[in-house]
């Protein structure tokens, strides 16, 4: 046996300490994503995929103890040498970090598809703040371990759900409206043969469950209704089909007609 397998098979496996041979423990060994603990007849094996945390090591009197969480559920395991404990359980977190990543990825994604590619809704607020206070919990108590073992960029996405917690609507259409009064300003500026007002474009971008923009006649509100339809179809957030469009009176009707058909042809 050559020397890097000799070494990678010492890494993947971790034997019992003296204590624990007398116990019934033969150690532990990482197959994959799969840590099995070896006893004398049996076999137990956890899915590391299910680690909702990384692995903590504490060196007790009687050996090293690891200490998981599966499915939110702790389980310790006990009675292992000291010697290769440390490389062991940086190997355990190497594996975890891989579907654990994946798992927060997904939490991050949906932040940003509700709070910046949407608008923060009312409706979403109770799932928001759940969400910010799980990866906020999860983060204060593991900060260390979780800027080891996840990338950089990671890290970013949740430094920045992480300056919300707790949760304020208000915050959250403040953060959405500043992104993309940027962003979009370009098309806010061409859009109608006016710029729009800073009210104006907040009307535009300010999509709740529900939405009323109230203002005296002659001061934009129908730059605003063309406005909002075509922001919506040109980010992606709606098809033209999925868009009702009504007026009280037929001129209303007809000038809506002109003036988005005329605004949309500036912005193919």
């Amino acid at each position: 046996m050559n020397l890097g397998l000799a070494m990678r098979k010492e890494m993947d496996f971790l034997p019992a300490n003296t204590l624990g041979r007398l116990l019934g423990y033969k150690g532990i060994s990482l197959e994959r994503t799969t840590l099995v603990v070896h006893m004398r007849s049996v076999q137990a094996a956890l899915d590391l995929t299910q680690c909702n945390e990384f692995v903590q090591m504490n060196e007790r009197w009687y050996g090293s103890q690891f200490t998981l969480t599966l499915n939110n559920a702790s389980q310790s395991i006990r009675f292992l040498k000291k010697q290769n404990a440390k490389d062991f359980v940086h190997a355990l977190n190497k594996q975890i970090a891989i579907s654990f990543s994946e798992y927060l990825s997904i939490l991050v994604a949906t932040w940003e598809s509700a709070v910046v590619t949407q608008y923060p809704r009312q409706s979403y607020l109770g799932e928001l703040q759940q969400l910010c206070s799980k990866i906020t919990k999860g983060y204060t108590k593991n900060s260390a371990i979780w800027n080891q073992y996840l990338s950089d960029a990671l890290i970013d996405k949740i430094h920045e759900i992480t300056q919300f917690h707790p949760v304020s609507y208000t915050e959250l259409q403040q953060h959405h409206e500043k992104i993309h009064l940027e962003k979009r300003e370009v098309f806010l500026d061409n859009v109608e043969s006016n710029k729009l007002t800073l009210e104006q474009r907040l009307g535009v971008l300010r999509s709740d469950d529900f939405n009323m923009v109230l203002a005296a006649a002659g001061t934009g509100k129908t730059s605003v209704m063309v406005a909002k339809a075509l922001d919506l179809i040109d980010r992606g957030l709606a098809k033209p089909e999925d868009i009702l469009i009504l007026a009280y009176n037929k001129a209303a009707s007809n000038e809506l007609k002109v003036r988005l058909d005329k605004s949309s042809k500036k912005l193919i």
